[in-house]
């Protein structure tokens, strides 16, 4: 089957034309499997299989690394709270590994803005400003629970607080 299409009559626009209805089909069959492991993860159906985690099944099960199996539970996970960018992707407008970057800080408020900025964004630049968001939030979490803090002291002889 591979490069078959390397003897079909076709002009270039007729082969970029088949390219982008296979990218298409890919695209809407990966939001289905999004969808499906979402529901894995929910129901823990993964449990019996000898995996630590539902990442470590998707690892073994379809043979990708741990971490891009931890980013798709997360964008899987995303994904209901972000109609439009699943809908990006399973029209093939936004490609698995921009959506599984804009599902770390995309939220539905401002997942229009980030599609259109997406769409003309390296990966990279996606990766790198998901990088960036996050350690912000992480900051601001780390700064929220230092500033919750309590603290006390005793005293004249223990008897104030």
């Amino acid at each position: 089957m591979y490069g078959s299409f390397a003897s079909l009559d076709l002009d270039d626009d007729g082969l970029i034309g088949v390219a982008d209805a296979l990218n298409r089909h890919i695209a809407s069959a990966q939001v289905a499997l999004l969808g499906v492991i979402a529901e894995v993860d929910r129901r823990r159906a993964w449990q019996d299989s000898g995996a630590r985690d539902v990442a470590h099944w998707l690892s073994i099960r379809y043979g990708m690394s741990w971490w891009k199996a931890d980013r798709w539970i997360k964008a899987a996970a995303a994904l209901h709270e972000l109609p439009g960018i699943a809908g990006a992707l399973e029209t093939g407008v936004l490609g698995i590994d921009k959506v599984v970057e804009l599902c770390r800080f995309a939220t539905a408020e401002n997942e229009d803005e980030l599609m259109d900025w997406a769409s003309d964004a390296t990966c990279a630049t996606i990766r790198r400003r998901a990088d960036l968001e996050v350690r912000a939030a992480q900051d601001e979490t780390t700064e929220f629970e230092r500033n919750r803090s309590l603290r006390y002291w005793y005293e004249d002889g223990g008897r104030r607080f």
